[in-house]
């Protein structure tokens, strides 16, 4: 790319106080583009693959799967279970568990061998939720060495409406007998994996339970840490629990007023971003008035772009990356998406008074949930058809 951008934001550098500070490649003279806001703690992976856990307003740089952080923005969650990692306080169905057995993936000595002697046996956790809403049930699991178990079994009683089950199987990383939806095992590192799946409560009290094993009637052991259930359809990042639920408040992210890098007749904006399946918006603003916007809107796959009065609505993939490049000017508003040009208007007009960046709707409202990956704005530029491709192209 030979454009120099205005605005560039790759996230690497942050900092905390009244309110953290992701810090910016460009302008260099203007380091403090992005503010972020959060009360409470919250864990991101950091750059040793290790769960730490970050204090109120300190931006959380992600490292997962990744030798690149992102910055992480997710909704308010609350894990109900009331003991996290503490696996001996579960009730033990013909199981047991010892707990401080295996270094966690928070680093510590931390992590349970859970072990059953039987068909079915298991440990569980009773939560109360109320009906008809979706729970997703994860947790991390590790094999024993000295066990013939090969992974482990999920269940989740759903209240008046049975059991729903997912056995993991960790030396091949499948899912068989899933009756979860939107289950999952990830590779996190070090031996363990995070597993889990969704289902839909049918009573106001629901178990779940933990098996050491990939395959019913089957004895055997594994290590697991780092258990969650939560209100929603896929698992968040992990939320520590001693003895009672934990909450993770919602994160703002925005900047301050930008009027001599933003406030042109015409220019050009990049993002590269992972949104979760959350109805969220980045926006460029003036004040509380949008400028352009960019919903996304997962329930029906696709992202509305608004600007100058008009929506277009470009369809998207959810499972992967999204890169996003705009160009506008007066009479010459196109949308690129994943290295294609997907709209094209010539009948709008400019809003020549933008000043902000807000991962919200200009009045704070559908906070964008995610990672940032790259942000790029370019004051008085027109990107050409070449450079928007090249960056937009996944």
């Amino acid at each position: 790319m030979a454009t120099v951008p205005t605005i560039l934001t790759i996230p690497s550098a942050y900092k905390d106080g009244y309110y953290g500070i992701v810090y910016n490649v460009l302008p260099q003279n203007n380091s403090k583009v992005l503010f972020y806001q959060q009360s409470g703690n919250a864990t991101r992976v950091n750059k040793n693959g290790v769960i730490e856990t970050n204090g109120s307003n300190l931006p959380r740089l992600d490292y997962t799967n990744s030798t690149c952080p992102s910055l992480l923005l997710e909704p308010q969650r609350t894990n109900s279970i009331d003991y996290s990692e503490s696996l001996s306080t579960w009730i033990p169905n013909g199981a047991s568990a010892i707990d401080s057995q295996e270094t966690s993936p928070d680093g510590s000595v931390n992590a349970s061998k859970v072990t059953s002697t039987a068909n079915l046996w298991r440990i569980a956790n009773v939560i109360n939720q109320p009906s008809g809403i979706s729970i997703t049930f994860s947790a991390y699991a590790k094999l024993d060495p000295l066990s013939t178990s090969k992974g482990v079994i999920l269940e989740s009683s759903r209240g008046a409406g049975g059991t729903v089950y997912a056995f993991f199987n960790l030396e091949t990383e499948t899912i068989t007998s899933n009756l979860y939806t939107n289950a999952f095992i990830k590779n996190i590192g070090n031996g363990w994996y995070r597993v889990g799946g969704t289902y839909t409560t049918n009573g106001t009290a629901q178990v779940n339970y933990l098996y050491p094993n990939n395959v019913y009637g089957v004895a055997g052991s594994a290590f697991i840490w780092g258990a969650q259930a939560e209100v929603g359809i896929y698992a968040s990042s992990y939320i520590k629990t001693i003895g009672f639920n934990s909450t993770r408040n919602i994160e703002s992210c925005f900047s301050p007023t930008l009027t001599n890098e933003m406030n042109g007749s015409k220019s050009s904006f990049f993002i590269d971003v992972l949104a979760f399946k959350e109805t969220s918006t980045i926006s460029l603003t003036t004040g509380n008035t949008t400028g352009i916007s960019i919903n996304f809107d997962p329930d029906v796959n696709q992202i509305v772009i608004y600007g100058s009065g008009l929506l277009y609505f470009i369809p998207v993939d959810y499972s992967q990356r999204i890169k996003i490049g705009i160009s506008f000017e007066n009479n010459n508003f196109k949308i690129y998406y994943n290295g294609v040009l997907s709209a094209i208007d010539t009948s709008v007009t400019y809003p020549t008074t933008l000043n902000s960046i807000k991962f919200s709707e200009p009045t704070n409202g559908l906070k964008f949930q995610g990672n940032l990956y790259d942000l790029r704005f370019y004051n008085n530029v027109i990107l050409t058809q070449a450079e928007l491709i090249e960056l937009t192209t996944i």
